[in-house]
């Protein structure tokens, strides 16, 4: 079989097992509506107001931290779990207190010794094994240029090509993880040398152009916009918003005049596809991590989720994430991706 005919393939196979491994599950029940009053919440809320975004984290933390007793290294239960985990503490919610004394050490122990056992080698083909385990590393402020005696550092600077070896998803993560941390990768004197501006014109360069002519967002494949993908990329652009001094220092060959119409080309799509009750869809389920990825993309480019009014002077257009009387799903009411 012919190498390039073999990689491809691989490549194929890591696509579609990325995809199938994110389908949602479509909810069966009826969801909780926040502003129901007759609602029995079990516990007692100070003067029995209506619980804010901070009960909701805890309980999502609770639940995270009580599914995920033991960490190590892999997407289902292990860096996700732990990244979010340590960037709540500073909230102080009750979570915090439930955290075992070695849960965090313990965690750094078994990535150790997983990333011995692999001889740094994480993966033949996903540079986001790096990336994701860099995300979880710098949020325990582990030095991620010696683990187990591997640079990380080193590894995603090497080669370009291994950046996007797996799709875009490669480069998007690469960018989010080593921005986390303010990495700079390291000056290789080859052609394939790695760069914050080479990904960057990568992913600018798959930037959607759909059948019916309109440009803007990015899928994992396909020509039509997937509000996962297009919010990934936009956190992965935000440092670089409305600063050109920063993009401009990258590298990339991309005018930063045509990068800013990108983003704003991206938010007005994601505003046409906002589902009628607020949140997003990913394969036609109204599902939490679609929106989420949304809501943190926004906000990392310092856009309120919530606004009704939005100027995207770049492209000349005006967007809203509101939608108006919104609709219901699974019995609950809403309008915005907060609710």
């Amino acid at each position: 079989m012919p190498k390039s005919f073999l990689v491809r393939f691989i490549s194929v196979l890591t696509i579609l097992s990325f995809v199938f491994c994110c389908m949602p599950n479509q909810a069966a029940a009826v969801a909780h509506d926040p502003n129901d009053l007759s609602y029995d919440y079990g516990v007692r809320i100070w003067e029995d107001e209506t619980p804010d975004i901070g009960f909701y984290i805890n309980a999502a933390a609770r639940y995270t931290l009580e599914t995920v007793p033991e960490p190590s290294m892999g997407t289902v239960a292990g860096e996700w779990s732990v990244m979010n985990l340590l960037r709540g503490k500073y909230t102080g919610y009750d979570y915090v207190s439930h955290i075992p004394d070695d849960y965090f050490n313990n965690y750094v122990k078994r990535i150790e010794d997983y990333v011995t056992i692999k001889q740094g080698n994480l993966d033949r083909n996903k540079s986001t094994e790096w990336s994701r385990l860099i995300l979880a590393l710098t949020a325990l402020d582990y030095e991620i240029t010696n683990v187990s005696g591997y640079d990380f550092i080193d590894r995603l600077s090497a080669s370009h090509r291994f950046s996007y070896r797996q799709g875009i998803n490669g480069p998007i993560w690469e960018i989010i993880a080593m921005n986390a941390g303010n990495y700079n990768f390291y000056p290789y004197q080859t052609d394939d040398a790695n760069t914050y501006g080479k990904m960057i014109d990568y992913i600018l360069k798959l930037e959607i152009e759909q059948t019916n002519g309109m440009t803007g967002g990015w899928a994992l494949m396909g020509n039509v916009p997937d509000p996962d993908i297009t919010a990934m990329a936009l956190q992965a652009f935000a440092p670089y918003y409305k600063n050109p001094e920063k993009y401009n220092k990258t590298g990339a060959e991309t005018t930063y005049e045509e990068f800013e119409k990108a983003i704003e080309r991206g938010i007005y799509i994601l505003s046409e596809i906002q589902a009628e009750n607020g949140a997003f869809k990913a394969f036609g389920n109204v599902n939490a991590e679609s929106t989420v990825h949304v809501i943190v993309a926004l906000t990392a480019l310092g856009i309120d989720p919530l606004t009704d009014n939005l100027d995207l002077n770049a492209i000349n257009k005006n967007v809203s994430f509101h939608q108006g009387d919104g609709a219901v799903q699974d019995g609950v009411r809403t309008n915005n991706m907060i609710e």
